[in-house]
């Protein structure tokens, strides 16, 4: 295919700001939360849950192995977990549920390495052999004698109770959260941000998770190399606004972390 002058330069330009996006953009393992501030009202379970599993000699049934978070996408929960791995030096096995033997050769292989993290991840998604997979998670735990076992899912359903030690909520943050997220979200791309600016956003910002507030960043200086300006209120401003156009409205349905709150407003 023949490119013209016009087209070659169009290529070029494209390429150049594609590779100054990559060097500029919130790498995707950038922390939503600077030492989990965010996440302040966790910590007491979390901690609490960490120490019985992890800080202890004994070996016995009576340690809790297994915590479930439970969620709306994009509240941290993955993130929570990954921290969990990293502070504690903990190797993670990833087991993406198919069948129940998936999950016995999971555990199995697990058990070869002392104080290991099996992560399962979005339970909410396994509709086939769910039962029989669910019990065979029980099973599993209830065997494990060292190690933890994390499970993620977006709703905390009837069928997930009695199967693990903890379960614990991860919420849509506040607007004081929200605000302490998108300080450390750009702390390193604009840290003179004035405070009022950033109290406006966090206000004008209600519902949002901290994917979607990464989500709304990633955007932002996207639009600031574009237009070949500093990231400022404006761009973030007119991100804001697309978003919420490009956003459906958000029902109890769809966010099944809020089972309490649902309940309250019927």
């Amino acid at each position: 295919m023949l490119h013209t002058k016009k087209d070659n330069n169009t290529l070029i330009r494209n390429k150049i700001l594609s590779e100054h996006l990559k060097k500029t953009m919130i790498p995707t393992s950038h922390p939503f939360f600077c030492d989990l501030k965010s996440f302040h009202y966790l910590k007491p379970q979390v901690n609490e849950f960490l120490k019985a599993s992890l800080m202890t000699n004994k070996s016995d049934i009576d340690v809790p192995r297994s915590l479930l978070f439970y969620g709306p996408s994009g509240v941290g929960k993955s993130y929570l977990v990954n921290s969990i791995s990293s502070q504690y030096n903990l190797p993670i096995y990833n087991l993406n549920i198919e069948t129940s033997k998936d999950v016995s050769d999971m555990f199995k292989k697990a058990a070869f390495c002392p104080n290991s993290l099996i992560y399962i991840d979005s339970l909410h998604l396994v509709t086939e052999n769910r039962l029989t997979i669910l019990q065979k998670i029980r099973e599993n735990i209830s065997l494990m004698n060292t190690g933890i076992v994390i499970c993620t899912s977006h709703t905390k359903n009837e069928d997930l109770k009695n199967i693990f030690d903890y379960e614990i909520m991860v919420r849509i943050p506040t607007e004081k959260e929200r605000r302490e997220i998108i300080c450390d979200l750009i702390k390193e791309i604009k840290p003179d941000l004035n405070n009022s600016l950033l109290n406006d956003i966090a206000k004008r910002t209600p519902g949002f998770v901290p994917g979607d507030l990464k989500r709304l960043f990633r955007r932002s200086i996207a639009k600031s190399i574009a237009e070949k300006t500093e990231l400022n209120y404006e761009i973030i401003d007119l991100s804001l606004k697309e978003m919420r156009k490009e956003t459906s409205a958000v029902t109890f349905d769809d966010v099944g972390a809020l089972e309490e709150v649902n309940l309250n407003c019927k």
